[in-house]
């Protein structure tokens, strides 16, 4: 399938397709300097990254079928990148340390337990 768009122009809508995903992530998603601020992991900064990174590329994808260019889409599709992984670092800077944290176990895989006990009903009791 031949591109609509000679090469010049072809970069052009890239760029401006970029300009798309920075307008998603600039709406959507909190300031990069506001989530190095907070507290690290925060779920609400995780699921409007998660919406603006799917937002973001649905119009990446959308522009480059309707253009159908391959530059379009390897432009608007590395700003998504770009951007998706400036926020999740941010996320995950201890504002304290100032250094990028892992998340425990306990936080990813049962966030629900109470500390201390991270099995939840499986956990061995013995009889």
């Amino acid at each position: 399938m031949a591109s609509v768009l000679d090469r010049k122009t072809s970069v052009g809508v890239g760029v401006a397709t970029m300009g798309l995903v920075w307008g998603v992530y600039n709406q959507v998603c909190p300031k990069v300097a506001d989530l190095r601020a907070s507290r690290s992991g925060d779920a609400a900064a995780a699921a409007s990254e998660k919406t603006a990174r799917w937002t973001a590329g649905m119009l990446v994808v959308g522009v480059s079928l309707l253009t159908r260019d391959a530059t379009v889409f390897i432009l608007g599709g590395t700003a998504v990148v770009a951007f998706s992984w400036m926020h999740r670092h941010a996320n995950m800077v201890n504002p304290n340390t100032g250094a990028s944290t892992m998340p425990t176990a306990r936080r990813t895989v049962h966030p629900g337990d109470p500390v201390g006990n991270s099995m939840g009903s499986m956990a061995y009791s013995p009889g």
